[in-house]
């Protein structure tokens, strides 16, 4: 909540097993920064389950430490994150392993896979109370809200000891599963895995080109949408996160306020939690790199917006809001944002429909050339 990332002044706490942190666990914990609001005790206590923190001492030697007087190696910790994500002023934190990823990255013996598009867990983190646990050479993803469900794993798959994973295990469900993953899965569990195909989880691909062009019949009635929005309206793009539009982030979220009361977000928990994904993503935009943006403006008043992330050969379109009464200004911040904001890339992936007809019908409507399927995976016991 408070952000507070570093303390800028000499500390006079005493040294010692309750203040000693070692620097090899992924989870870091700084005893000066604990205002103890016992947070990461009740998250790990009544949400986890594992009883990591514990008060410790008494009186106006109380603090927050791992429970039972115990090193944080020798404790239970699943490193989920819960207590990283709900701890208001930093003083539990992930250890910063930037410059070995990047390490990694660089090594020309080393195949190195990871997660992509961060802005998409920074954004729904919270209301699907993501958590992250690491362990041999693979990133587990935990939800824990509304359900408890693991997600697809990132990581080396071709490397991983999958049949040493505690989640594979009997009646276990993986969700969000790429295609190339239950292959791996079902060349190494054989039976044990069965694969339902998750329609609504699928990611629509589209063609850069296409989407800035708009060529030919199929695109027609598209075009001339963004033509008629121009003739009425102009072509008034900028982008997002530069020093020419300087208070462009301000009216991303100005638009994004009006457009939740204009659909009644209180009222609805979705579009409540997208709202609240869109103020996190757009509101730490320096701090998250690789975000592009752009909006459309009318009279020097913002219209629409639309905000993705470049990954590889791809950008992956993350939020997209107009004023709805500018007519035609669905095509044209579609059109403009792959013409303007999308340069160097050959595809666009505008998500998943979510199983909404609605949604699936206006992205199919935009000739999509390929998807990024995904799929539930259940494990089963091992065969007798």
């Amino acid at each position: 909540d408070l952000g507070v990332l570093r303390i800028p002044y000499p500390s006079d706490l005493a040294r010692g097993k309750k203040t000693f942190w070692t620097t090899t666990f992924p989870l870091y914990r700084d005893a000066n920064k604990c205002i103890k609001c016992m947070r990461c005790v009740q998250i790990c206590d009544k949400v986890q389950s594992l009883s990591v923190w514990d008060v410790s001492g008494s009186g106006s030697r109380t603090t927050i430490d791992v429970s039972e007087n115990r090193f944080i190696k020798e404790s239970d910790c699943s490193l989920c994150g819960q207590c990283i994500t709900h701890c208001p002023t930093g003083a539990l934190r992930e250890r910063d392993d930037t410059a070995k990823a990047f390490a990694a990255l660089a090594a020309p013996d080393k195949v190195t896979i990871v997660q992509i598009a961060p802005a998409v867990r920074t954004a729904w983190a919270e209301y699907f109370g993501l958590g992250l646990s690491f362990r041999d050479g693979l990133c587990w993803i935990c939800q824990t809200r509304p359900d408890f469900r693991y997600w697809a794993p990132v990581g080396d798959w071709q490397a991983a000891d999958w049949a040493a994973q505690p989640e594979i295990r009997a009646g276990v469900e993986l969700f969000r599963v790429p295609e190339q993953l239950v292959g791996v899965l079902s060349d190494r569990l054989g039976a044990r895995t069965r694969a339902v195909e998750d329609r609504g989880q699928w990611e629509y691909l589209y063609n850069r080109d296409e989407l800035a062009e708009l060529p030919g019949a199929k695109f027609h009635k598209k075009k001339t949408h963004v033509n008629g929005y121009r003739r009425r309206y102009g072509e008034d793009y900028r982008a997002l996160g530069d020093a020419s539009n300087p208070d462009g982030i301000e009216h991303v979220l100005r638009l994004q306020e009006e457009w939740c009361r204009w659909r009644d977000c209180e009222n609805s928990p979705s579009l409540q939690a997208e709202n609240d994904a869109i103020f996190r993503v757009v509101g730490n935009w320096n701090r998250l790199p690789g975000l592009v943006g752009g909006a459309l403006y009318v009279e020097d008043r913002i219209g629409a917006f639309a905000v993705g992330e470049k990954v590889g050969d791809m950008m992956v379109v993350h939020f997209e809001k107009v004023q709805a009464e500018l007519k035609g200004v669905y095509q044209a911040i579609n059109q403009a944002f792959a013409s303007r904001s999308a340069q160097g890339v050959s595809l666009i992936n505008r998500e998943q429909d979510m199983d909404e007809p609605g949604l699936r019908q206006a992205k199919e409507t935009y000739n999509p050339v390929g998807f990024l399927k995904k799929s539930r995976l259940v494990i089963a016991a091992d065969a007798e």
